[in-house]
Parts: structure tokens; C-alpha cells; sequence
């Protein structure tokens, strides 16, 4: 047989082969010629699957771009759509059927021809299901608004444990039914919106990934649903041309596919009565202004429609038609946590860094505030000090430069991001002008430094930042000080911060003022923002020289106010040319010469501070100051003299405290505009008459001390004014009269309305001890009387001292209305402090302190002038006393009728010191509380229970039937301390 006989056979018997097989297949019902097509068009049709899952896949990638960050509805059924589409382009690859498909000859290859066909039958199986999955992803194009639930923020910040926390608490919240609408509030940079986005998204994913709407919402017997049927979310814009709330309403309209501009009805109406049908999430994020809500269109959410409000704020505004159920501040982040932040986005571990770059690096973490924006800032620009292979990871020099280029550079914040930047100039941008400037003018402290608000807002007003004519009272009182310095601490561009003394723990000192300190990222824009040109800071920077330029370039040339306090600048021997300049602050460095031209070339210099500085006099060139209108020279222990200020008519203030100057300078007749002038601890010895009838405009005249705290030993020195009550506006005076009778002369006249007073009447310049505080009289070796009458105090008269007094037998029954503290020292004359009827006009006494009064026998009058026993039908009203202290009063008896405790509901304590104990002489129930033993009230009768066991320690023995507990204790010497603390 030849071969093409052969060839021939073979094919015949392959076609008989196919036949055989198709006709045994299962597929019978099928037509031979389709069955044909599958095998002949499987090439062709191959070429088409493949187009086809083209089309598919880029439908998938348009469904998955629609559906990004959104939670639909789950009868929106996208998410399974995703799921089916995404399998069969995985299954319909093309290359699993190209390896499958070849060029046969069926006479040939009989038994491949079955797999071809097979696999053109499948080939076009996928085609038609890749035509359905295609169509049925057409109504998936397009996400509408009416199905999405809300949108997944997604956050780039890592969260750690207190934000977490945070997160937890606030959707505790919004789950929960106890609160509507929670106010989450904070600085700038601390978190609030990416807390909130978590809180947002965690939420939603617990809708799409329930498998069906999950319990989102308290049920309550008025609610029919359990989840969110919105759940939206505002970024409220703050600039353009399209208002706050337009912008609101625009953005909510938006997300519930409403025209607002073809509605009917107001923008808020259209708004509220779609949303009265929602169950609804509103987050309201970087909230700066008090909307109402009613004026946006949001219903007010109430337990009975199950509705949330989140708002997110940098301050505490609320809006005034709803009532915030819940506020939550999101703080810095702790120290240990931005650490561990700053870790993560450096890539860098600080504890494998050397010490003293470990120590820069924690140090600058902190100075940075431990706000997570300026962390992952900060730890992206010290990133590049990280080569791949970590060579330069402690390299100590690059390190220190760009420590110094972090902490120096006034371009800083323009390295910074852009949307960081903004978040803190935008609360600046929120300011008016005015706070703006106040704002600017804390920049000329130090870093870092604790700042006296009663000092801040003096030099506000002695710059002329804040309106001068709007003042009633004192400075520190104007509404316009208070409202700046609220808006400041609002916008977290400043912070309060506690006293030195607070800080210790120590009692706070009255006279002390709150205290602030501007935030360090706050200061860092604020030296940016007047860089170059309006400010010179160069405060706390510890420089030896001034280094003025004589001649000011284009940047200095409007240089408005100059800081170089708290340096070591001996000298400054420059004669500098500022037209313009209206603060100079030098304070607190060791200057001891100023160029005799310096200020000759300042014509708008106006608050002019060297205190604490080793100057003993002022250039002439001082005279030319016409404008000033502040001159501190406080603590300047070389002072001896001023050149004339004749021609400083604009003064304000004249500080001349704790120098040794000896006389006023010339030229003060001509201070008319003066208001305070403060000689405290000098050695100016008179302020005389004719001066003072030139200063009209006075209103404080500090001559003792300023110092609250000060002992009554810093009186030394002390001037006396002659005829105050020339002054009609004088509200604050802290001066000596030299005796009695002109300071009664004062008191009874009605031309002083007195604000603060502190006043020595007689010798001040023996020394003592005592404290004197707030609107204090101290009568010292002086009579008390006046022509036989005792003398009048001032109604604002707070604290009475009297001491080494010769003609007090008691106190009058007058004038005493406003005392708290009475102090008693060293008055031989006196018998008793009160007389029954004095009583009654003290309804504000809440300290009695009597000692060295050796005559004295009773606190208050028991007898009569002809010896019998005075009625106590009347009880006195002492609801405020709270101490009774006394020593040293050897002929001391008698206290007052024991019925009288009934009256001192806050009496604390009762204190004895004396040298003997009288023995207890009265039956067994007394009825005066007089000076006893406790070992005589056990002979009589009441047992005393003892606690403390040790005789050469203090002791208390309470007497329980007496509602007393009396407490003894020894000294080295032998006085008895006899203290009666009385339960009332």
C-alpha cells in the first residue's frame, strides 16, 4: 500500500473518529454544525473573549472608582457585582486557552480534535457570561447619592493608644442614647479631624460588613430603625466668595442630591425636610462660627428621631439653638507617644541613636508642641538624615545643623506642609486686626516664657493697641483686654499656664495675676509673620551685644517694636536711626551705658522698658521722647537720677520702683496725662503739694509697695503724699501718712472713690513682720484718736493693723463693715477688742489676731462700767469668722459666753499662747468659755478622750459633752500653746 493511500485511510478513519465521538457526546441535543462552530471559529472567538474581558475589566476599574470610599445601601448590590466581575476575569484568562489552541490536521490528530472543541465551547460559555456580568455592570456606573449610606475618610496618620482611646469614646457616644450631638474640640494639629475620621469609617464598616444593617442606633420605643440611613460629612470652608453657610448647605444638598437652586422654599426648608425623613450622622468638622442650625436646614437631633451630630471644632462655640450633650478635648499627644510616632514616620529608633542626639531629638519633639502634624513634619524633614544604609544616622554634625536650622530659621514654617501651615494661620486669619496685633506683640517675650496678663495687657495699652477712651476702671479690667485674651486662648495661639507658686504648691499670693504663654509653634508664626521688617526679637538669647544697625536697610527701615530682653548686654554704644519704632524692651540685662545720641532718632518711641538693668541714669537724649508714654525703670539698683521729662507731656506711666533715686525728675508739673506713678521701696522722701495739684489725670499712686506679699519691713524708705484728696480720679493709693489726723482728714472726705488701698499711718520705719495684702490700713506707733474721736476708716478698708498704739482701749463700732482681718500688736491700752455692740458691725471678719497687749482681759466687753454682768439676749452675726488667735496677753480670762459659738458656724479654731495657765474655777457646766486646763475640766467632771500619747508632742483631748477639742502642746521654752478647736 502506498503512503497516500495511506495518508487517505487515516483521515477517513479521523473524521470517523470525530463523528463517532460526537455522537456519543452528551451534548447530542446539540446541532452538529454548532458543535462544528465551536471547533472551527475557536481561534476567532478566542480573539473575541479576549476584547470582551478587556471591556470588563475596564468596567470593573470605572465601578470600583465610582464605588471608592463609599458605603452604599445593601440593596445596592455593587460589592457583589465587584466580587463576580473580579472572579471572572480571573477565570476567562485568555492564556489558559492559547496553550490549548493549535493548527491540527483531524485526519492526523483524531483524538485532539475532542479538546479543541472543548475548549471552543468553553471559550464561548465565558463570552456569554462576560456579555451579562458587562450588563448587568452598567447599572453599577454610576453610584446616584440616594444610595450611598456615607464615605470612608481613610486616615495617613497613625493612631496610637490616647487617640484610640479617643476614637472608642466618641462612638460610645454616637452609638449610644444618652448624648445627640457631641462636640469634639482641640488645638490646631492635635488630631480632632483624623479621631473623627476614624470614628466616621468605623461606623460605616461595620454597616457594609454586617450581612445585614447592623445595630448603629440606640432602639427606642419611638425609633424604627437601627442604623444610619445617612451618614454625612462637612468640611466647612472658611474662604471664597460663597459664604459659610451657603457653602454648608451647598456640600449637605449635594450629598442628598438636592438642587437647591430650583427647589421651592428656602435653601434651610428644602434641606430640613429631606433630612426630617433620614435617620442621619451629620459631622460637621473645623466649625469656627455659631450657625444655628435651623438657619443651615439641619433638624434638631433628638433621642425620638435617632439622629447624630458630630461637631468638630479648634474652640468651644456653641450653636444656640441646640444643646452640645457631650464635649470632648482632644489633647497633645503624651510625650511617650510622639516619640513613638515620630519612630514610626522617621524610620528611625531613638534609642539607637547617641545620647546627646537622642536627648536634641526628644527635646525638639517637645518644643514642637507633640501635635501630630508637626511630628510627622519634624520627622519627615530629619528623615534625609537617614541614609539607606543608616551611615549618617549618628552623624552628630549633620544632626546639630539641622537642629539649628529647625530652631533658628525664620523661614521655618514655609518648609512646612502647606495644609499644616494653614490650620494655624487660618485661626490667626479668624482674628480682627486689633487681637491680631496684641497677638504679634507676645512674640517680643522669650520662648518659652511665663507672661503676667496684668503686665501684657498694660503694655497693650500703654502702646495704644487697645482703645485708651474705652477704659472706666482699671487696665487690667477693660472688656476689650478680657475679650482679646479669650480669643487667644479660643484660637490655642496661647495657653494658661500655672504660677511658680501654683506649680509648688504653695499658697497662692494674692496681688499674683494670671499668667499665659504662647504656644511654641504659635510664637515660631508669629516671629515668621513680622520677619523681616516689624520686629527685632532677639529676646532670652543670651547675646553680650546689641548689634543695632546704625543705619536701617529696606527690611529694618519700618521697624515697629524691638525685643532684646533677658540677654547680657553690658553697653549699647550704637546711635540706631527707627523712625517708626514704638517699643523697645531691654529689660533684664546688665547694661550699665546707653550712647548719649540713643534716643535721639526714636520720635514715635513710646513704651520704653529698662528694668532690671545696671543703668544709673538716662541720656539726655531721653528729653526728646515726646511721644512716650511708658517708662519702666523697675529694680534698677544703680538709679540715681532722670534728666528732665518736661517735654514727655504724653506719659502714661512713670515706674520707678525699687531704685535708689532720692528725688522726682524735673519736668513732672507737666505730666498732666500721668495716671500711675510707682515710687514703692525709693528714697524719694515727699511727693509734694504742688506737684500733685499739677497731676490731674492720676488715678494710682503706688509709694509703699506693689508687692501684695511684701512684709511690712519694705516700708522703709517710703514717701508721703501731701493732700491726696486733691486727686478726684485717684482709685489706687499705697502711700504713708504722717500722722492720724491727716489720714482721717483723707478718709472722711468725699472726694476719693478708692479701688485699692494700702496705707501706713505713723512710723514706718520701725520693722516688722506683718503681711500686708489688698486695701490695708497699718497704724504704726500713731494715735488712733482724733480730737477724742477715733478715727474713721475707708469703706474699702479690708485689713486693719494697729501696732505699738497708746490709746486704743478698744475698737470703735463703726466703720468696720468691709474688715476681714484685724491684727492687734503691742497696744498696752487695750482692755478688750470689742465692746458688745461692735459686733454687730462686723458681718465680714473672718481673721481676730491680738498679741502683746498685756492689759487685756477679755476678747469681748462681759461687764459694765459699774462691774455688773451685761445681758447676751442678742446673738451677733459673725457668719464669716474662722480664726481667733491670741498671744501673749497675760491678764487674758475671758473669751466671750460659750452660747455665743451658736453664732460662728465657720469657726475653725481658737489659739492660746500664753505663759501660764489661770485654773478652772467655775461650776461643772460653764457657761463662759474662759482660759482652762484640760486636767482641771477632768477633776470637774468631763472626761476628756486623749489622742497622742507622747507627753513632749502635741496633743489632742477631745471633750465630746463640750463639742470641743483642746490641744496642747510643749516648747522648748516655757510657754503652753493652748489651741481650742470648737465643734459646733
Amino acid at each position: 500500500m502506498t503512503v497516500g493511500t495511506i495518508a487517505i485511510v487515516a483521515s477517513v478513519c479521523g473524521c470517523v473518529t470525530v463523528v463517532v465521538n460526537l455522537i456519543s457526546s452528551p451534548c447530542i441535543r446539540e446541532t452538529v454544525t454548532k458543535r462544528y462552530h465551536f471547533f472551527k471559529k475557536r481561534r476567532e472567538r478566542l480573539e473575541i473573549l479576549e476584547s470582551k474581558r478587556n471591556d470588563l475589566g475596564r468596567q470593573l476599574y470605572e465601578v470600583k472608582r465610582q464605588s471608592r470610599g463609599k458605603v452604599v445601601l445593601k440593596s445596592f448590590k455593587n460589592s457583589e457585582w465587584l466580587k463576580t466581575a473580579k472572579n471572572l476575569m480571573k477565570d476567562a484568562n485568555p492564556l489558559r486557552f492559547r496553550e490549548q489552541i493549535s493548527d491540527i490536521n483531524p485526519f492526523y490528530e483524531p483524538l485532539n480534535c475532542f479538546s479543541q472543541y472543548n475548549a471552543g465551547k468553553e471559550i464561548e460559555d465565558f463570552i456569554g457570561r462576560l456579555d451579562a456580568v458587562h450588563e448587568e455592570g452598567k447599572d453599577f456606573l454610576l453610584v446616584d447619592e440616594s444610595v450611598v449610606v456615607g464615605r470612608l475618610r481613610g486616615s495617613r496618620t497613625k493612631l496610637l493608644g490616647e487617640a484610640e482611646n479617643k476614637i472608642k469614646e466618641i462612638k460610645g457616644y454616637v452609638t449610644g442614647k444618652d448624648f445627640q450631638t457631641i462636640r469634639v474640640h482641640g488645638m490646631p494639629g492635635s488630631g480632632k479631624t483624623e479621631i473623627v475620621s476614624a470614628v466616621n469609617d468605623s461606623i460605616l464598616n461595620d454597616y457594609s460588613m454586617a450581612s445585614s444593617p447592623p445595630s448603629t442606633l440606640p432602639i427606642t420605643g419611638n425609633s424604627t430603625k437601627d442604623h444610619f440611613d445617612k451618614v454625612i460629612w462637612v468640611t466647612v470652608e472658611h474662604k471664597g466668595t460663597e459664604s459659610p453657610i451657603d457653602n454648608l448647605q451647598n456640600k449637605i444638598a449635594e450629598q442628598l442630591k438636592i438642587d437647591l437652586k430650583t427647589a421651592g422654599g428656602s435653601r434651610a426648608d428644602t434641606l430640613a425636610n429631606e433630612l426630617k425623613e433620614l435617620t442621619f450622622l451629620i459631622i460637621l468638622d473645623d466649625m469656627r462660627n455659631d450657625f444655628p442650625l435651623k438657619s443651615i436646614g439641619i433638624p434638631v437631633p433628638t433621642l425620638e428621631n435617632g439622629c447624630k451630630i458630630i461637631i468638630v471644632s479648634r474652640s468651644l462655640p456653641v450653636c444656640p439653638d441646640i444643646r452640645i450633650g457631650k464635649y470632648v478635648k482632644i489633647q497633645p499627644l503624651p510625650s511617650g507617644e510622639a516619640r513613638t510616632l515620630f519612630e514610626i514616620e522617621a524610620g528611625i529608633e531613638l534609642s539607637k541613636l547617641r545620647e546627646d542626639i537622642q536627648a536634641n531629638a526628644k527635646k525638639m519633639i517637645d518644643e514642637w508642641e507633640c501635635l501630630p502634624f508637626t511630628i510627622i513634619w519634624l520627622a519627615q524633614t530629619l528623615k534625609e538624615l537617614k541614609n539607606n544604609d543608616g551611615s549618617h544616622v549618628n552623624d552628630v554634625v549633620a544632626w546639630n545643623a539641622t537642629f539649628d536650622m529647625l530652631k533658628e530659621s525664620p523661614d521655618i514654617l514655609d518648609g512646612m506642609n502647606e495644609k499644616a501651615f494653614n490650620r494655624l494661620k487660618d485661626n490667626y486669619d479668624a482674628l480682627n486686626k486689633e487681637t491680631q496685633n496684641c497677638f504679634l506683640y507676645c512674640a517680643l517675650y522669650p520662648s518659652g516664657h511665663l507672661i503676667e496678663t496684668k503686665e501684657l495687657v498694660e503694655y497693650w495699652y500703654w502702646e495704644g493697641l487697645i482703645n485708651r477712651n474705652d477704659r472706666s476702671g482699671h487696665i487690667e479690667d477693660m472688656g476689650q483686654a478680657k475679650k482679646i485674651l479669650h480669643e487667644l486662648l479660643r484660637a490655642h495661639l496661647v495657653e494658661k499656664v500655672d504660677s511658680p507658686q501654683d506649680q509648688q504648691g504653695l499658697p497662692a499670693v494674692e496681688g499674683k495675676h494670671d499668667m499665659i504663654k504662647m504656644r511654641n509653634l504659635a510664637r515660631k508664626m508669629a516671629v515668621h509673620l513680622t520677619s523681616p521688617g516689624q520686629f527685632l526679637i532677639k529676646a532670652g538669647e543670651k547675646l553680650p551685644h546689641a548689634h543695632l544697625p546704625l543705619q536701617p536697610g529696606k527690611y529694618l527701615f519700618g521697624l515697629e517694636r524691638a525685643s532684646l530682653m533677658t540677654n547680657k548686654i553690658l553697653a549699647i554704644m550704637e546711635q540706631p536711626k527707627f523712625s517708626k519704632l514704638s517699643t523697645l524692651l531691654l529689660q533684664n540685662n546688665p547694661i550699665i551705658h546707653l550712647h548719649d545720641n540713643f534716643f535721639c532718632n526714636m520720635p514715635n518711641l513710646k513704651v520704653l522698658d529698662l528694668s532690671q538693668t545696671n543703668i544709673s541714669t538716662l541720656p539726655q537724649s531721653a528729653s526728646c521722647l515726646k511721644n512716650l508714654t511708658a517708662l519702666l525703670l523697675r529694680n534698677c539698683p544703680y538709679l540715681k537720677a532722670l534728666p528732665s521729662l518736661e517735654n514727655s507731656e504724653e506719659l502714661l506711666l512713670l515706674d520707678l520702683s525699687d531704685t535708689p533715686i532720692t528725688k522726682l525728675p524735673d519736668g513732672m508739673k507737666k505730666l498732666t496725662k500721668l495716671i500711675r506713678l510707682n515710687l514703692s521701696r525709693t528714697c524719694v522722701g515727699e511727693f509734694p503739694a504742688e506737684v500733685v495739684h499739677a497731676l490731674v489725670s492720676l488715678e494710682e499712686v503706688l509709694m509703699i509697695t506693689n508687692d501684695d506679699s511684701a512684709t511690712g519691713s519694705l516700708l522703709n524708705g517710703a514717701s508721703s503724699i501731701e493732700k491726696p484728696g486733691i486727686l478726684s480720679r485717684l482709685a489706687i493709693l499705697q502711700a504713708k501718712f504722717p500722722d492720724a489726723e491727716d489720714f482721717n482728714r483723707y478718709a472722711v472726705s468725699k472726694t476719693h472713690h478708692l479701688y485699692k488701698l494700702k496705707v501706713c499711718v505713723g512710723d514706718v520705719s520701725c520693722t516688722h513682720e506683718t503681711k500686708f495684702r489688698k486695701n490695708s490700713v497699718l497704724f504704726i506707733q500713731s494715735d488712733f484718736h482724733v480730737k477724742g474721736q477715733p478715727i474713721t476708716l475707708p469703706g474699702e478698708t479690708y485689713e486693719l493693723h494697729v501696732m505699738r498704739n497708746l490709746d486704743l482701749h478698744w475698737l470703735p463700732s463703726y466703720s468696720l463693715d468691709s474688715l476681714k482681718v484685724i491684727n492687734i500688736s503691742g497696744c498696752e491700752s487695750l482692755v478688750y477688742l470689742f465692746k458688745r455692740d461692735t459686733l454687730y458691725n462686723l458681718p465680714n471678719i473672718e481673721t481676730i489676731s491680738v498679741e502683746k497687749c498685756p492689759k487685756m482681759k477679755a476678747l469681748i466687753e462681759s461687764k459694765g462700767d459699774s462691774g455688773e454682768v451685761l445681758p447676751f439676749q442678742l446673738q451677733p452675726h459673725l457668719d464669716h469668722l474662722e480664726v481667733i488667735h491670741i498671744s501673749d496677753c497675760e491678764n487674758l480670762v475671758y473669751l466671750f459666753r460659750i452660747e455665743m459659738l451658736q453664732s460662728l458656724s465657720k469657726l475653725k479654731k481658737i489659739s492660746i499662747r500664753r505663759r501660764q495657765m489661770d485654773k478652772y474655777n467655775e461650776a461643772k457646766e460653764p457657761k463662759e468659755l474662759v482660759l482652762v486646763d484640760p486636767l482641771e475640766l477632768n477633776n470637774n467632771g468631763y472626761k476628756g478622750e486623749i489622742k497622742g500619747n507622747n507627753p513632749d508632742q502635741e496633743q489632742t483631748i477631745c471633750f465630746h459633752e463640750l463639742k470641743m477639742e483642746i490641744i496642747t502642746s510643749h516648747q522648748p521654752n516655757p510657754r503652753l500653746v493652748f489651741c481650742l478647736h470648737i465643734k459646733v
